[in-house]
């Protein structure tokens, strides 16, 4: 791993003069340090910028800038400096006095001591720069449908210095000022709104100062953007109305529903004014729709980014709108929390992305039309966090982050998922009433300002009476899982023996305190409801409950009824055989849905045959109402799949047989799914993405053809290019026609990236190193990032284990070069889907000998998704052995 000197060694090495200092040890591709950072933050304060930028269409040039930054300083010290990576200094000056050797790195611009003063300082600094192609900085991105070119910035955790030479770190907000030159056909967007903008082939776009907050939240789009701007703007108690914008690309514009945005929107800002008793304090709200984002969105104050990969180029669904309605309320949390407040440093991270997680769940439920979210929450979020908290990279939510490449690997399910679930957890432990209080307190002595947990903890202690101080230690400080379990015996029909058990792994054993909600169930006729259920405290290895005694004896016993603990549940054998039973019958869909996660864990963990959770789900699915449990235990259909043994003739009739009886039951369903309805969609979805077999190719060929009809469905491209991928995975010689018919009629960016899944993702050997040299090469790829992503996904797939293992030498022998050579977004999307494993013990001790020969060498977010990958493919063959195992005694029983 790439190492951080200390600051001993930084006064070593760094040598001031007038000309300024020739070295520094930070070089284009490092990250910056801890250590680095606290040095500048216990330096420098009171910082503004004032920036200008030219932006240019065409790719080759880039763009041109200058930026005066002016600061004050404690004391003249030396390795400080600004972070500037990836561009070109083209002069510079500090104090007025000019600087001819600058001595930047390509990552670093160091300021002598000798031209710094105490006080008052200005460092003048003109610069050019090209556009970004990995999604970082500066972003361009021309539009192969009309050829128009739009430009958006993407900063976090530490890229805002790939726009502009800054101190690119959390604690030192600053204010911006912001003038743009730019073709006049574009709209400029930035933090604040413009206060002037003229010209004619080119127009000057003038932003005033912005109040202050850090550099990865500032931002700069620009494009021939739609425009969309609300007829009604949001409220602002004791405040101007907030005035709402949406943006999207002109080919995209068609497809984006703006009502339903800016809804969402003004519900959101006045639910979080309300509940932070703080005015939203930016003075607009903009949000944009861009391309070929890296992530979900992020929270530019006041000009929010957003993936276009939430706008679906078909009728959408109500998931659809959730997903939206969830991610615009992730962002506008952080207005708050991470904007307003924001973390001293990564360590903190949880500070803005587990609290804008659990609060777009609350926010929704309490101020939108979807007020089922919580059980969203737990089959996507919790869920992610579980299975998160359970791989050996676990780490606790709080922990050492010693530089910005460790916070890129950090943005994961422990701070998202784990976080929010914690929170929620606290909330439930404190009362909601106590715990807004302390948030308001919090935001209150904070605004404008950086926080560390502690200060956040202080208020909710401060507001509850709770002392916070071991809860802290244990849940934010600690890694690790719990498990939970009741143990209880019955006699005469009355409960006799009631406990809570509570477990931990040996690499983290803690057992922590839990604030729960048990129930009780039993039948009234044929439903199973709940009967009783009794908030409780459990804390050690074995918790006595006994004002349960005496009470009848239930025939389920759910030990976190509401979702309210984070414990990994654990079935009690009587639990487990009324639930294998009875399921359907439990009235709640969160409890319905809380179940089937539980025999999922099973399966995961080796304890229950995949298939016979296929058998249950199979039997289950057609009489459940809610179409999100549907959704729930239908995606595991092809997990089950992967899961199944695959060793010889035996094993290939077990899982054709599996196939034909799930195409089946998919193709059913949909056949009875009334048209144009979510559930028909659901189980189009659900067919597409498991049909495999020779009957299953040619339905969805005659899909593709116009032979085979979906009554009341009409097929949108990206359903269509889903078609095509799925038939070039499974019979490549009928797919490989449809990618060039296809494209034809689909010349969008996502055809384009469609096209690349559907062509790598054929199990064709030559294909696949093709691909493997353009992107994995010695040269960088020639196709953006986003493309990349797409050849990635195509290159290892399950159902190619033999291809899998013909290539995976190649890659992985590849790898060490590829962590030198490219960026943390290029890692992360090659660890993330393209690890070459194939369930097998083969494949582990090929994992295992590449991460014992090159795991110290790889950058976090690469050697997190190595492990990761080693850890899921162990699971993976111990669960193929368990199935193994299940169906031989099947099959001796029944020679018997």
């Amino acid at each position: 791993m790439r190492r951080f000197l200390s600051l001993a060694c930084l006064a070593l090495l760094l040598v001031s003069c007038h000309r300024g200092p020739s070295s520094h040890v930070r070089v284009q591709g490092d990250g910056l340090s801890q250590e680095e950072a606290a040095l500048r933050a216990s330096r420098i304060s009171d910082v503004r910028y004032d920036l200008s930028m030219s932006l240019e269409t065409g790719e080759p040039v880039g763009y041109t800038g200058a930026v005066t930054a002016h600061f004050k300083l404690s004391q003249p010290d030396d390795g400080l400096g600004l972070d500037f990576g990836g561009g070109k200094v083209t002069a510079m000056s500090v104090n007025g006095a000019a600087v001819t050797d600058v001595g930047y790195s390509g990552a670093f611009i160091p300021l002598s001591k000798g031209l710094l003063k105490a006080g008052q300082n200005e460092v003048h600094v003109e610069f050019q720069h090209g556009y970004s192609t990995s999604g970082s900085g500066l972003y361009r991105f021309e539009d192969p449908e009309d050829h128009k070119v739009y430009v958006y910035t993407d900063f976090e955790p530490f890229d805002a210095n790939q726009l502009f030479p800054c101190f690119d770190q959390p604690d030192l907000k600053a204010t911006y000022q912001l003038t743009v030159e730019a073709p006049s056909a574009w709209v400029v967007v930035s933090s604040n709104k413009e206060a002037s903008s003229e010209g004619d082939a080119r127009k000057t776009w003038k932003f005033p100062e912005t109040p202050k907050f850090s550099t990865y939240v500032f931002s700069l789009h620009a494009g021939p953007y739609k425009v969309w701007t609300a007829d009604e703007p949001a409220p602002s108690p004791g405040g101007q109305p907030i005035p709402l914008r949406l943006f999207a690309r002109q080919s995209l514009a068609k497809y984006v529903h703006p009502d339903d945005w800016f809804t969402v929107t003004r519900q959101g800002l006045a639910f979080y004014q309300e509940y932070f008793g703080v005015p939203y304090a930016f003075g607009k709200y903009d949000q944009l729709i861009v391309p070929d984002f890296n992530s979900g969105a992020m929270e530019n104050v006041a000009a929010v980014t957003f993936s276009e990969r939430y706008i679906k180029r078909g009728a959408s669904t109500r998931e659809d709108r959730e997903n939206i309605a969830e991610v615009v309320l992730h962002e506008m949390a952080h207005m708050w929390f991470g904007d307003l407040v924001t973390m001293r440093w990564w360590d903190d991270l949880w500070l803005n992305e587990s609290f804008a997680t659990y609060m777009s769940y609350m926010a929704c439920s309490e101020a939108t039309e979807f007020t089922d979210m919580w059980q969203g929450f737990f089959d996507d979020t919790k869920s992610w966090a579980y299975w998160e908290d359970q791989l050996v990279t676990t780490h606790p939510i709080v922990g050492e982050v010693p530089s910005t490449a460790q916070a890129f690997a950090n943005f994961d399910g422990i701070t998202y998922g784990k976080g929010a679930s914690v929170l929620k957890q606290l909330s439930f432990l404190l009362g909601a009433p106590k715990f807004r209080e302390g948030v308001r307190d919090y935001m209150r002595k904070h605004a404008f300002q950086n926080a560390v947990m502690n200060d956040f903890m202080e208020s909710l202690s401060t507001a509850s009476g709770v002392p916070l101080g071991a809860w802290t230690q244990s849940w934010l400080k600690t890694a690790g899982l719990n498990t939970v379990t009741v143990d209880y015996a019955c006699k005469d029909g009355k409960i006799v023996r009631f406990s809570l058990n509570q477990s931990a792994p040996s690499e983290h054993p803690l057992q922590r305190e839990h604030r729960t909600q048990v129930a009780l169930y039993g039948r009234d006729g044929d439903h199973m409801v709940m009967k009783r259920a009794h908030q409780i405290t459990y804390h050690a290895e074995s918790t006595p409950v006994p004002h349960l005694l005496g009470l009848d004896c239930p025939e389920m016993v759910l030990p976190n009824q509401g979702d309210f603990d984070y414990a990994k549940t654990r079935l009690d054998p009587e639990t487990l055989k009324a639930i294998k039973k009875d399921l359907g019958k439990l009235d709640e869909p969160l409890t319905r849905m809380m179940a089937w996660r539980a025999l999922w864990d099973m399966v995961l963990d080796a304890e229950l045959p995949p298939l016979e959770f296929s058998e249950m789900a199979l039997g289950f699915i057609p009489t459940e109402p809610e179409i999100r449990v549907q959704r729930s235990v239908s995606e595991h259909f092809v997990e089950v799949l992967h899961y199944l043994p695959l060793r010889g003739s035996a094993d290939r009739v077990l899982r054709d047989t599996y196939v034909e009886k799930v195409e089946k039951f998919l193709w059913d369903r949909l056949a009875q799914a009334p048209g144009g309805t979510d559930q028909q969609k659901l189980w189009f979805d659900r067919f597409v993405a498991f049909a495999r077999s020779q009957d299953g190719i040619q339905k969805l060929l005659g899909l593709l053809d116009g032979r085979l009809r979906v009554r009341g469905m009409d097929l949108d491209q990206d359903r269509r290019w889903a078609l095509v991928a799925q038939v070039c995975e499974f019979d490549a010689e009928k797919g490989r026609p449809w990618i060039a018919k296809e494209q034809a009629h689909d010349p969008s960016e996502n055809g384009a990236k469609w096209a690349l899944f559907a062509a790598v993702v054929q199990p064709d050997l030559k294909v696949k190193q093709e691909w493997i040299q353009n992107v994995l090469g010695d040269k960088a790829p020639t196709i953006p990032q986003a493309r990349v992503r797409s050849v990635l996904r195509g290159l290892f797939r399950p159902s190619q284990p033999e291809l899998v293992d013909q290539l995976a030498q190649r890659v992985l022998d590849g790898i060490p070069a590829l962590n030198k050579a490219r960026d943390e977004v290029f890692l992360g999307t090659l660890g993330r889907y393209a690890m070459p494993v194939s369930c097998a013990e083969a494949s582990n001790r090929r994992m295992q000998q590449f991460l014992d020969h090159h795991g110290s060498e790889l950058l976090p977010v690469l050697l997190k998704d190595a492990k990761v990958s080693l850890q899921e493919d162990e699971r993976c063959v111990r669960i193929r052995a368990r199935q193994a195992q299940a169906t031989q005694t099947a099959s001796n029983e029944g020679t018997h």
